[in-house]
């Protein structure tokens, strides 16, 4: 029921109460006006409840609170109510003083002629045989009470008239005329006039008596005036008081409906946290908070690492409770001042209010032991681990979307580095202003052939010799200097240059290679691919056409490929493998050991070498699992029929240790550092 339709049933109720009274209080039906007032009593009740015999009566329908109110505040309601309720109480009020006031006027308009003809037939009882002299002697003391009558003999001769008559010629006639059509009534002078005839005791003479047409007297008036006054009163004050009861009750409810509806707006409905525009919010505010005192604040963004996974292999179902439960551990784990929200998908976000770096990576740790535990999500138990993003208020950001942003940031960077979480780093950040100039600088030195190739020696472990050299690049930057590959090779990737590098690339080594063995030298040059290039596929086209325009053997090149890379699309990676090594290029898996692969994946991959990671190889004097993990990845690779070759080479006890465990080849600063290839012939010839 809409607030106005509410108004309006309230005033007819008023309306039929204060009618039912009026017709009760000083009119002749009081059975009449008692059902009135009850019927009108019934409706008040009725209505806030959202039904109305009137309406109901008359086939009206209503309308919902919420669509008539609008999203009006309760007071500004309550305003509108009260003021419309007294408006059409009073309206109901002038409608029906007007009726009672014509039906007051009607009744005693009705009621005029027996009154005349009583007040008539007592005058005429008195009139007698006397002459007119006498006759006029008796009426005198008549006139002052009743000034329009006449007396006449049976022929309609006037005996006598009354002063009121006689100074109004032609009235008579007009009497006689009407005697004349049996009528009761006529017009004269304007006026309207109601006659009523009446015999003495004698019929010899008859009295006629006027009134102009009746008026509600002023006794009537003053009465009825009095009552409509005392009524009106008791109405308005009715009306008051049943607008405020109503406008209260249906402000609450809406109170309610709206407290309803903004929670809904601002809460994730899945999880009941508050959603990205409430978490917005409330870290403007924490940071303006902030700010002003001079206190640090700290947000995370986390991830759930292969939620997809669950939802494509049980449903969304388990990825819902999942969700669910993971919210509950997130706000047990974090202080009652702290907002948890969630972003959408497996994305969450926690404020953490006054708390500097360290403080946020333990309550990171913190977040990740409560969500290390198994979850029992209808009867399946599910272990999940999360990647965190930190950034810090004011070192990372001032605004709420800065620190959203770089928060982000971190959290894709411990996602790739498997840290599980990560403090803000602008080197990391693939859209700090560094970075997009080096992005820029990069583009352009592709085209201007800024690069040069710096080539690491491959040591035979069987027969101390030379086995190969792996090219690696470096990029002469105009104002940086000698940049490393760790500082460009992800920028290229990003970017879509990374094509056009490794063409680069290739060519300049096979270009070299080419000139080395035009003198006599048979050295293998591997390069690095990087995991998009086996989406080009025509990268083997390529690579043969460059082979045979340098005429080299297309077995002193190698293409290395990362272990993790590899993994990623085993099916692209062993088809790209078979193509090349249909070729006669050598292929290598590099940084084995790192990408925990399944070992069934390296039957299906075609390559010639296998080089161990230097995690595993740098330490193995010192770590004796990794000593025997070593020993293992070279005895798998020889039971495969593979080479083998160790990374990260420093010292003469590591070399000669892989040279007991049967190692084929090594590679590392000890051997030698990545050198030009003019200081590599020097070498070579030394």
């Amino acid at each position: 029921m809409g607030p106005f339709d509410q108004v309006l049933r309230t005033g007819i109720g008023l309306g039929l109460v204060w009618f039912g009274f009026f017709d009760t209080w000083f009119m002749t039906d009081r059975l009449a006006g008692t059902i009135v007032g009850l019927f009108g009593v019934v409706n008040l009740l009725c209505s806030p409840l959202g039904f109305c015999p009137v309406y109901q009566m008359a086939g009206l329908n209503t309308r919902p609170i919420a669509a008539e109110a609008g999203g009006a505040s309760s007071a500004d309601l309550r305003k509108r109510m009260l003021a419309a309720t007294i408006g059409v109480s009073v309206l109901v009020l002038a409608i029906f003083g007007a009726m009672a006031y014509r039906i007051a006027d009607d009744v005693q308009t009705r009621s005029a002629p027996a009154l005349l003809e009583d007040v008539a037939a007592r005058l005429a009882r008195g009139l007698g045989d006397a002459p007119a002299d006498e006759l006029a002697l008796r009426l005198a003391g008549v006139e002052s009470a009743h000034h329009f009558f006449g007396v006449s003999d049976a022929r309609g001769r006037p005996l006598y008239l009354s002063a009121a008559v006689r100074q109004r010629p032609g009235l008579w006639d007009a009497v006689a005329a009407a005697r004349t059509r049996g009528t009761s009534s006529f017009e004269f002078g304007g006026d309207r006039y109601y006659r009523v005839e009446s015999l003495g005791p004698s019929t010899r003479r008859v009295l006629t008596l006027l009134e102009p047409r009746p008026k509600v007297a002023q006794p009537v008036l003053e009465s009825l005036a009095l009552k409509l006054a005392v009524l009106g009163v008791v109405v308005v004050w009715l009306a008051v008081w049943a607008a405020l009861i109503i406008a209260t009750s249906i402000g609450r409810r809406l109170d309610e409906q709206n407290a309803a509806l903004l929670h809904q707006a601002q809460h994730d409905e899945l999880t009941g946290l508050p959603n990205r525009g409430l978490l917005h919010a409330r870290l403007a505010h924490g940071l303006n908070l902030a700010s002003r005192r001079n206190e640090p604040l700290a947000l995370l963004i986390m991830d759930l690492d292969r939620f997809k996974e669950v939802n494509d292999t049980l449903g969304h179902s388990y990825g819902d409770e999942l969700l669910r439960q993971s919210a509950a551990r997130l706000q047990a784990a974090l202080r009652p001042a702290d907002t948890c929200a969630r972003l959408g998908g497996d994305e969450f976000a926690i404020v953490l209010p006054d708390t500097h770096g360290d403080g946020a990576i333990a309550c990171a740790r913190s977040i990740q032991q409560a969500l290390d535990r198994d979850f029992m999500v209808h009867g399946v138990s599910l272990r999940l681990r999360t990647s965190v993003g930190i950034a810090i208020h004011p070192q990372h950001g001032n605004s709420a979307d800065s620190l959203i942003q770089r928060a982000d940031v971190a959290m894709y960077d411990a996602k790739r580095r498997q840290s599980g979480h990560a403090l803000y780093a602008a080197q990391a950040d693939p859209n700090s202003l560094e970075r997009l100039r080096l992005v820029n600088d990069l583009r352009v030195g592709i085209e201007r052939g800024e690069f040069e190739l710096h080539y690491q020696p491959k040591l035979s472990l069987t027969t101390s010799t030379l086995d190969g050299v792996e090219a690696l690049v470096r990029w002469k930057h105009p104002q940086l200097g000698l940049v490393a590959p760790d500082r460009f090779i992800q920028l290229a990737e990003q970017n879509g240059l990374i094509h056009q590098l490794t063409a680069w690339v290739l060519r300049e080594a096979i270009a070299t290679a080419a000139k080395w063995h035009a003198q006599g030298r048979q050295i293998t040059v591997a390069v690095n691919l990087s995991p998009l290039d086996l989406l080009d596929e025509t990268l083997p086209t390529h690579i043969a056409a460059w082979l045979e325009e340098a005429r080299l053997p297309p077995a002193l090149l190698e293409l290395e490929l990362t272990e993790s890379a590899a993994m990623d699309d085993v099916a692209r990676a062993a088809a790209t493998f078979e193509t090349l090594s249909a070729m006669g290029i050598r292929i290598a898996i590099d940084d084995f050991g790192t990408g925990m692969s399944s070992l069934s994946y390296l039957k299906r991959l075609p390559f010639d070498d296998l080089k161990i990671d230097r995690s595993f190889v740098t330490d193995m004097l010192r770590d004796d699992h990794n000593a025997v993990l070593v020993r293992s990845i070279i005895d798998l690779a020889h039971n495969l029929g593979r080479r083998v070759i160790a990374e990260g080479i420093e010292d003469r006890d590591t070399l000669q240790r892989l040279q007991v465990l049967g190692c084929d080849a090594a590679q590392g600063y000890f051997i030698s550092r990545p050198v030009p290839a003019a200081q590599l012939e020097q070498l070579l010839d030394a």
